[in-house]
């Protein structure tokens, strides 16, 4: 039997959807809109990017002035742990909402095999779940700087500098700061990033016929030489010898 009962989606803006109760845990993702939740009495409020889950049973009502929109789903998993309502926000890059609008796509849809697939990003979903709840949020500009670099870290042409575009703050201060919050420096984290990149890639190899020097540009750098003593330097083997 399916965990994922229903899926639905608020595509034009409302401005209030009045009291009323679920047989499951529904999950509501706010795509737009700042207002409040009511829930059991009690008033939360809520913007764009933030994640309720809402226990079976529970009175509930959304309510923004200049409209909101969502997107929902109800589900029923005897695993899960969880036994009063849960609020939660998503990353800057909507990584909850890329999984959600996928599972609310699918179920839409209807294909073969349907059910596995909406079951499975749901379970995608609570492992998000337990990430978030647990996360320490970083400074703004740390957390732009990690968006950043995750997304440009493959660009073999990708410098650092480019980060202080989007960062207002003297680069010295950023860098201390971001070293504070994430234990290394933002060169040491884009090393990382582009090494582990390498290794999966280094894993592969042998399927994809790729050379250690596309690999290398495809990791991030220009070099396949200096790539060669950056990866022996972290992992204590050359490339060629990764397995």
């Amino acid at each position: 039997m399916s965990k994922v009962k229903f899926a639905g989606r608020i595509h034009t803006p409302i401005q209030i959807y009045h009291l009323h109760s679920h047989p499951y845990w529904e999950v509501v993702c706010y795509t737009q809109g700042v207002g409040t939740v009511e829930i059991d009495g009690n008033i939360v409020s809520f913007e764009t990017g933030d994640i309720f889950f809402l226990p079976p049973g529970s009175i509930h009502s959304d309510h923004a002035d200049d409209g909101f929109k969502n997107i929902h789903y109800e589900f029923e998993d005897v695993s899960f742990p969880y036994h009063t309502w849960i609020k939660i926000r998503d990353t800057d890059a909507g990584d909850f909402l890329s999984v959600i609008t996928r599972l609310y796509n699918e179920y839409q849809l209807k294909r073969k095999n349907y059910a596995e697939i909406v079951d499975s990003l749901h379970d995608v979903l609570l492992h998000y779940l337990t990430a978030f709840s647990d996360l320490v949020p970083h400074h703004p500009c740390v957390e732009t700087a990690i968006n950043q670099i995750v997304t440009n870290f493959s660009d073999p042409f990708y410098d650092l500098s480019q980060i202080m575009t989007h960062i207002h703050m003297n680069p010295d201060y950023f860098r201390k700061l971001f070293k504070k919050e994430m234990g290394i420096s933002p060169l040491k984290y884009l090393t990382q990033i582009r090494i582990s990149h390498a290794k999966r890639l280094l894993r592969l190899k042998h399927r994809s016929g790729m050379s250690i020097q596309e690999i290398s540009w495809l990791s991030g750098f220009q070099d396949s030489l200096y790539f060669s003593r950056v990866f022996k330097k972290v992992t204590g083997v050359p490339p060629q010898d990764w397995e």
